[in-house]
């Protein structure tokens, strides 16, 4: 299956990333691009694929995302989590 994980280098998102990647799932990686958050992503190489952006861009520009299909979506992230450094 092919899932598309928000909030994917969080310490709850890297659970989950850990178990669907075990699960032999594809995994897109949807995350604040920082030093921390780069550092994780790639502990991981080629297994996930990666999309720097914030949920706010899903919204602003949704043509942007159209034709990327997942079959699923595991919303881990929060709009009142403050960016790590």
């Amino acid at each position: 299956m092919k899932v598309l994980l928000t909030g994917a280098f969080g310490n709850v998102g890297q659970s989950a990333l850990e178990e669907l990647l075990r699960q032999g799932h594809r995994v897109r990686c949807f995350d604040l691009r920082t030093k921390a958050n780069e550092r994780a992503a790639h502990c991981y190489g080629d297994r996930i694929e990666v999309i720097w952006a914030t949920c706010a861009a899903l919204k602003r520009s949704p043509g942007r995302w159209r034709g990327r299909m997942w079959s699923s979506i595991w919303p881990l992230s929060s709009p009142n989590s403050p960016p790590r450094a």
